[in-house]
C-alpha cells in the first residue's frame, strides 16, 4: 500500500492475460512513498528472528549466557519509500536492488533482492534486515570480559544490527526463513569480543 510511481519500457504479445504475463519482457523502476506491506509484519519478523536465533548465538558465545534482550515495544512498519530497479522476463518480476527505507523511529529498513512470479504471486526475497533505529533493542546487548565492557555486541562499530533473512511463499502468505540469522550474529559477536580482548 502507498503512492506508487512506475516507469517501464517493454514489449509483449497476446490478448490473453495469462499468456501476456509469460511473454512480456521489460525493465524499469518503481518508487512507492508512504508505504506499508499488506501481508508482512516486518517488526514482528525482526523480533522473531532475533528471539529464535539468540539461543544459538549463546551456544557459540558463552559470555552471553543469562543475557536477554530488553523488551521492545510494538514496532510499526511505516516506510518513507520503497524503491528498486526491476526487470520483467518470462513472468518473473525481479528487483535486484530493493530498498525499503523506514520512517524515522517507525520501522525497520530492508535491503536486497525481491522476485515475484506474476502467474501465482510466488515470492522469493533475500533481504538484509537493518535495525537503523534500534527498535528491537538488539544493539543494547553488551558483555564484560576481563573487566572490559564490550558494548553493542551484535553490531559492527557504529552500524545498526544487521542480519539476513529469506522470504518465500507468496505475496499473500509470506514464509520467512531465519536460518542464516544466528550465523551472521555469531560472526559479529566473536569479532567484537576478539577486538575487545586485544
Amino acid at each position: 500500500r502507498g503512492k506508487a510511481q512506475f516507469q517501464m519500457t517493454g514489449k509483449g504479445e497476446s490478448f490473453d492475460p495469462e499468456i501476456a504475463k509469460a511473454l512480456f519482457s521489460g525493465k524499469g523502476g518503481l518508487r512507492v512513498t508512504e508505504a506499508q506491506f499488506a501481508s508482512l509484519d516486518v517488526g514482528k519478523m525482526a523480533t522473531q528472528a532475533l528471539g529464535e536465533s539468540l539461543v544459538k548465538v549463546m551456544d557459540q558465545v558463552p559470555l552471553l549466557k543469562g543475557k536477554q534482550l530488553s523488551k521492545a515495544g510494538p514496532i510499526e512498519s511505516q516506510y518513507e519509500v520503497i524503491s528498486s530497479d526491476f526487470t520483467l522476463q518470462k513472468g518473473l518480476f525481479d528487483s535486484p536492488n530493493f530498498v525499503a527505507k523506514a520512517v524515522a523511529q517507525k520501522g525497520i529498513d530492508l535491503k536486497g533482492r525481491t522476485q515475484v512470479e506474476l502467474k501465482n504471486c510466488g515470492l522469493s526475497a533475500q533481504w538484509q534486515v537493518i535495525d537503523t533505529y534500534n527498535l528491537t533493542k538488539a544493539r543494547d546487548l553488551s558483555v564484560e570480559q576481563g573487566g572490559v565492557k564490550i558494548d553493542h555486541l551484535l553490531a559492527r562499530g557504529n552500524d545498526p544490527v544487521i542480519f539476513p533473512i529469506e522470504v518465500g511463499g507468496s505475496c499473500f502468505s509470506p514464509q520467512v526463513n531465519y536460518g542464516a540469522v544466528s550465523g551472521a550474529l555469531i560472526k559479529v559477536a566473536l569479532e567484537n569480543i576478539t577486538r575487545g580482548a586485544t
